[in-house]
């Protein structure tokens, strides 16, 4: 992977050494996205990938989206057509961004299998409390808040985000995320 973000066309290598003997390089793409490469002394490399383009992480966003989308599915016992319509059409204009932008080939079936894997999650952790807590786990924290948002939110200021988010093709990463 990190051969196809070195090559990839403008690409700016910045190189740093540390004083523990670790090697960093910062690749800059023209697109806004960079990439810091982190070869440690013991043979490690770790990746991390920074969206600095103004129109956010793709990949944060598509998360956050999934866990929704899944919280609709297990918390909302009668989820508003409407909001579930326009949640999956969000999810499906990013994962054809990803399939397009990706650095390493991704499959709509491996974005399927992960949207699979975040819903079974979310199932176990509802199917393993009373109604009575699962009720409260529904109704508390970040996701709880991020859905009621996206079910009040003018149908037009989703779609204008979404159009954003996704107007400037390059590869979709996770940082920074919220």
């Amino acid at each position: 992977m990190i051969i196809a973000i070195e090559n990839q066309p403008g690409a700016q290598i910045t190189r740093n050494s540390q004083p523990d003997g670790t090697e960093t390089k910062n690749i800059q793409l023209p697109s806004g996205v960079s990439f810091l490469v982190s070869h440690a002394k013991n043979g490690g490399i770790g990746v991390t990938g920074i969206d600095n383009s103004g129109h956010g992480a793709v990949m944060c966003v598509w998360s956050i989206y999934v866990a929704l989308s899944v919280a609709l599915d297990v918390c909302d016992s009668t989820p508003d057509p409407a909001v579930k319509a326009a949640l999956s059409d969000a999810i499906r204009q990013m994962d054809e961004f990803i399939i397009k932008n990706s650095l390493t080939p991704v499959s709509q079936a491996e974005l399927d299998a992960r949207k699979a894997g975040e819903r079974t999650k979310g199932l176990a952790v509802i199917s393993g409390l009373s109604k009575d807590d699962a009720s409260r786990k529904c109704a508390s924290g970040d996701i709880s808040k991020m859905l009621a948002a996206f079910k009040t939110a003018p149908a037009g200021k989703l779609k204008a985000e979404i159009a954003n988010l996704l107007s400037v093709p390059r590869p979709p990463v996770m940082n920074p995320c919220l």
